[in-house]
């Protein structure tokens, strides 16, 4: 499997969990504080929640518009990348 593939599979399995998870409207975005707090406390829940709720967010509401080309784009943002990889190694 290449790289994109697999990655847009990753991506396309977070997107699919993410729909059922109610989106919270706040202008939230990964930094360094709130990740270092949730460090040194050790408690990842609430960090946890803001990466689901900016990733729910930004990914296409209905599955039949997520498409290769739209994920392939949220890969390209930084941003997003960062609180996928994140996301995906608190879980």
């Amino acid at each position: 499997m290449t790289a994109l593939k697999k990655g847009t599979a990753q991506l396309l399995i977070v997107c699919i969990s993410l729909l059922s998870v109610p989106a919270n409207v706040h202008a939230w975005a990964p930094n360094d504080k709130d990740l270092d707090a949730a460090i040194n406390t050790g408690d990842f829940a609430g960090h946890f929640a803001n990466l689901s709720a900016l990733l729910s967010q930004k990914v296409p509401a209905h599955p039949s518009s997520i498409s290769e080309s739209t994920l392939t784009a949220l890969f390209k943002n930084p941003l997003l990348a960062n609180a996928l990889d994140q996301r995906q190694l608190i879980s």
